[in-house]
């Protein structure tokens, strides 16, 4: 839909003086990459023991990350331009697919002084061993390690039954005791199909090819670790909770978000990982179901990946509401896996920790090539914005941009097959914009999402 929806846009509008190109990784773009090419460098991406490629500190009362003095091994791994700040405040009205959107932009944007930016070669890969055994030792501990098992066993619903037990004595509203009833009900049907307990299979202490893995509690429970081509995926509990979150962002408001912000910002320094804490994620819907355990206190945190001192992030793309129905689901898409690393905090306690799809440099090909200057990115923004976003027609579109900033962002290099093992992508900078969409008719606003990403070398939209 959203392919025929691109279609029909395209058709409606005049013909374009510059063909729409998205990901553009081959002919043009090669040239600028190397028109001030410096040697290719192979990136050493293993640290030092303990040393964070750019460590941050947090003050409990404020809600940004303050940069900590770096290193000298952190400068090299992660270095980062001066630069100079340009307010950008614009309004316009513009022809869109069926309708026009008004779009305002209020933001302060940071542009390189020197004019340039980092472009390396990277692809899906395991973490070094040594890193993968820094992650073990952190969310495993050094007490006996099995392969995982997530079978769920007879202790499992027994544990079940027993939460359903003790709410029932407490429970007054007669539907809630209906419904605790009938999951009742329902468990104990399921521990009597259960298998037994068995004893776990231990682990072998190999790391290559990946891990997953689990440990005990102490309380028949156990936490579990993942380390795989698509990333790493930690859980405290069988349960632990696996929160979505996707139209909203916002910086830490309360003390206990403040408190979980400087929370994974610590363990985002102890595991060595050049990344910070970028935003608090609304806890709009969760994957858990009635009667498992809730975490009412559990804080969701988004974080950034830094590569070359700039931000990986992973906000998502809206190109607009798809089909006849206004209220229908807004249109979230992405071409291929971008890396993504989000922690569920609760108490000082790491709930779920996902690092998705880590980039593995193999290749620093141009530390400086040269980025549009910022006047054409702002015209390249007028004129692709309204030709990329779907609007229904009767409903126009009011889209607030408030942050422009620039990131690094995989784009795929051409012929470098498909299996995630092989593909080979660019990591280059793009600017995103990022801010809040507004319908008419919708039901309800879509905030802090991206509405346009552009190639910072030749202002191509890029996903």
């Amino acid at each position: 839909m959203l392919l025929l929806a691109c279609l029909f846009l395209v058709a409606c509008l005049p013909t374009p003086t510059e063909e729409i190109v998205q990901n553009r990784a081959e002919g043009s773009l090669e040239t600028i990459i190397y028109a001030t090419m410096q040697p290719a460098t192979v990136v050493e991406i293993e640290l030092p023991n303990g040393v964070s490629a750019s460590p941050v500190s947090v003050d409990a009362n404020d809600t940004e990350p303050v940069a900590a003095p770096e290193t000298e091994d952190a400068k090299q791994f992660a270095p980062r331009s001066a630069m100079r700040t340009i307010e950008w405040q614009e309004t316009f009205t513009a022809n869109a697919a069926m309708d026009e959107i008004h779009v305002t932009l209020d933001a302060e944007v940071e542009y390189p002084e020197n004019g340039s930016g980092a472009v390396a070669v990277v692809k899906f890969g395991l973490p070094p061993e040594a890193e993968i055994r820094s992650l073990i030792a952190y969310f495993l501990g050094d007490g006996p390690l099995y392969l995982a098992d997530r079978t769920k066993t007879k202790s499992y619903y027994k544990a079940t039954m027993e939460r359903c037990t003790a709410a029932l004595e407490t429970e007054t509203d007669e539907t809630m005791q209906r419904q605790w009833e009938l999951l009742l009900k329902r468990t104990s049907q399921q521990y009597a199909e259960a298998p037994e307990d068995t004893e776990p299979a231990p682990w072998d202490g190999r790391v290559d090819g990946g891990i997953d893995l689990m440990a005990p509690n102490g309380d028949g429970s156990y936490r579990y670790l993942s380390v795989s081509l698509h990333g790493v995926a930690y859980r405290a509990t069988l349960d632990a909770p696996q929160y979505q979150s996707r139209t909203r962002q916002t910086t830490p408001q309360t003390e206990r978000e403040r408190s979980a912000w400087t929370d994974a910002a610590n363990v985002l320094r102890t595991l060595g990982l050049d990344a910070v804490p970028w935003a608090i994620a609304e806890q709009e819907k969760t994957v858990r179901a009635f009667g498992e355990e809730t975490h009412e206190d559990a804080v969701v945190l988004r974080c950034s990946p830094m590569r070359f001192g700039l931000p990986c992030t992973d906000v998502y793309v809206f190109h607009g509401y798809e089909g006849a129905e206004p209220e229908s689901e807004p249109s979230y898409t992405t071409t291929f896996p971008q890396e993504s690393l989000q922690l569920v905090m609760e108490d000082g306690k790491v709930l779920t920790y996902r690092h998705n799809y880590a980039s593995v440099v193999q290749s620093v090909e141009n530390d400086a090539a040269p980025l549009l200057p910022f006047e054409e990115i702002q015209q390249k923004f007028r004129e692709w914005l309204p030709r990329t976003m779907y609007v229904l027609k009767g409903d126009p579109l009011t889209i607030c941009v408030d942050t422009v900033q620039l990131t690094m962002r995989r784009v795929p290099l051409p012929d470098s097959g498909d299996e995630l093992a092989t593909k080979t992508y660019w990591l280059l900078p793009v600017w995103e914009f990022i801010g809040s969409v507004r319908s008419e008719k919708a039901t309800y606003p879509i905030e802090t999402v991206c509405v346009l990403r552009l190639n910072a070398l030749d202002g191509s939209v890029t996903e």
